[in-house]
């Protein structure tokens, strides 16, 4: 079932990576406007109404209008944020800025969200300036931005001192994200991946997302983007299964395995695939079926509320547990929360309390998981170590005996097209009774480093122990064996009269190819090439050449 999960979510966040591709590429907003950017100051107050128009989407519009007066020579600014509002301002009976959804844009009919701009000058002295919203959902009938008059840096001031927390904490949750997933995938090229590692960094990435470009501040940086208007809805969506993943981990293995965990996943992935295709075929908006997916968060929570219990009287308290109830309990409180106050503002909230209480969850738990990261890759270490000594030769780094008869004995092993090369060293107890043992280990390295050069491109090498050596050739022309062989005879030759002081390396070989009417196994086949071999011995040590 987990894996099945883990295709699901990924193809979900396939579908909405290509939905994302085309919203950027294809929709788009169609904006009209006469006046150019001057000087702000302060203009007076506003009156509001509704107005029906059956042709608008909720069936009518927001009408505000403010009274010019008082104006100088100086020209002034009207500054307000439109969420997903259509716009129309006319100064007198001239329209001046008119901001719609692009007609092509078939998939979505909100303009998204962006800082509207208009110029006020002086000749409109004692002229109405009104503004006409046209929400694109129900529940914004009425809501609007304060209107902002006065010089653009100090409304720009404004705007981040108005933002600059959840922005640092939306900023700080993305890069603990990045550092945790990179810190993740690091682990798994060392030695196995520490998945809640993996699942919490993807977590801290959405969640920074979804506040990262929910904020006003980004609308100043993203100016009609409709693609950019939906990246909240997008993580927002995206974010349960990850954390479901983590939070699972805490639990004991029978816990963990409960059937429970997958078919709330399964219910997330349904409701997030149902609510994209109804947004892709332009029946409803994603931000209509929020309620969907807050119905989803609110069921993972009551599912880890009511495991936790579980664990803890079957099992009792552990340190992660604690650390981790603990963690989420003041998360649930901050989300509980914000959750009222979203709905009581009708959408438009920041949800700070939950913001700053998730960053901590993931500050703390961060910290937890890379701990145990570190420790799994301390492990890591260890069993590559563990490993390099069970199968590799320790003076010559060769694999071994116990690493040859591991290739032997795996079960898709057939000795069919391979070719079994045998190598001795002449003359090695000589060295070591002369020279003593450092040369004869000396000896043994620098042959088994010339063997390696010539055949460890096409084959694999192995020291038998003492002075013998093999190498196996899979898939080689017998042709290309004997040219290796020669450039081997090559490589001592060059060794030794490059290095007269040091005991003369003589390596004998021989190599038999797999032959089924001759060999029952592959062991057959290195009798012969070692019968060869030790032919190629007594060659060298009386005329000093190899017979191939």
């Amino acid at each position: 079932m987990k894996k099945w999960l883990h295709i699901l979510y990924a193809a979900v966040v396939v579908m909405i990576a290509l939905f994302f591709i085309y919203l950027c590429a294809y929709t788009g907003d169609e904006v009209f406007q006469t006046r150019d950017y001057n000087s702000y100051t302060v203009l007076t107050e506003y009156e509001y109404e509704w107005v029906e128009n059956d042709a608008d989407p909720v069936g009518g519009r927001d009408v505000y209008r403010i009274q010019i007066s008082g104006m100088t020579d100086e020209d002034r600014c009207l500054v307000f944020y439109a969420i997903h509002q259509s716009v129309e301002i006319y100064i007198g009976d001239e329209l001046v800025y008119s901001l719609y959804p692009d007609e092509e844009n078939y998939v979505t009919g909100t303009p998204g969200k962006s800082w509207i701009t208009i110029p006020v000058y002086g000749s409109d002295e004692g002229k109405e300036l009104r503004v006409e919203l046209v929400p694109a959902y129900s529940n914004l009938i009425g809501e609007v931005s304060d209107f902002y008059f006065g010089s653009e840096t100090q409304i720009v001031v404004d705007i981040v001192r108005k933002n600059i927390l959840i922005f640092v904490l939306s900023a700080l949750s993305i890069a603990a994200g990045i550092v945790l997933i990179v810190t993740a995938l690091y682990t798994y090229q060392k030695s196995k991946m520490d998945e809640s590692t993996l699942m919490l960094g993807m977590f801290a990435l959405q969640i920074g997302l979804w506040k990262l470009t929910d904020m006003e501040l980004i609308g100043l940086v993203f100016r009609h983007s409709i693609a950019a208007a939906y990246v909240p809805y997008f993580a927002l969506y995206l974010l349960e299964i990850p954390f479901l993943l983590y939070v699972r981990e805490f639990f004991s293995p029978k816990l963990k395995g409960s059937r429970i965990w997958y078919l709330t996943g399964f219910a997330s992935i349904a409701v997030t695939s149902v609510s994209l295709a109804m947004q892709i075929f332009a029946k409803r908006d994603l931000r209509r079926s929020l309620m969907a997916n807050h119905v989803i968060l609110a069921l993972l929570l009551l599912v880890v509320s009511v495991m936790s219990m579980r664990e803890i009287r079957t099992n009792g308290w552990n340190k992660k547990l604690k650390k981790a109830v603990a963690c989420l309990v003041a998360c649930m409180i901050g989300v509980v929360a914000d959750l009222f106050v979203y709905y009581s503002s009708n959408g438009t909230s920041t949800m700070v309390m939950s913001m700053a209480c998730i960053f901590c969850y993931i500050v703390v738990m961060g910290i937890d998981s890379m701990l145990q990261t570190h420790e799994l890759l301390v492990i890591g270490r260890k069993a590559t170590q563990y490993e390099q000594m069970a199968y590799h030769d320790q003076l010559t780094g060769l694999y071994n005996r116990v690493a040859y008869s591991e290739h032997l004995g795996e079960p898709d092993f057939t000795p069919e097209h391979y070719i079994v090369v045998m190598f001795d060293l002449n003359d090695l107890k000589t060295c070591n009774d002369t020279r003593g043992h450092d040369k004869g280990d000396q000896y043994i390295s620098v042959s088994a480093q010339m063997i390696k050069q010539c055949f460890g491109d096409i084959g694999r090498c192995y020291r038998m122990g003492g002075d013998e050596f093999c190498v196996l050739l899979e898939n080689v022309l017998e042709g290309e064996c004997i040219r290796r062989i020669h450039l081997l005879q090559e490589q001592t030759d060059v060794y030794n009269r490059e290095n007269p002081g040091e005991y003369p390396v003589k390596i004998a070989c021989g190599y038999a190819c797999y032959d089924r009417d001759e060999d029952f196994d592959l062991g057959d086949t290195m009798r012969r090439a070692d019968k060869k071999m030790y032919v190629q011995k007594i060659a060298i040590k009386q005329r000093g050449i190899l017979t191939f």
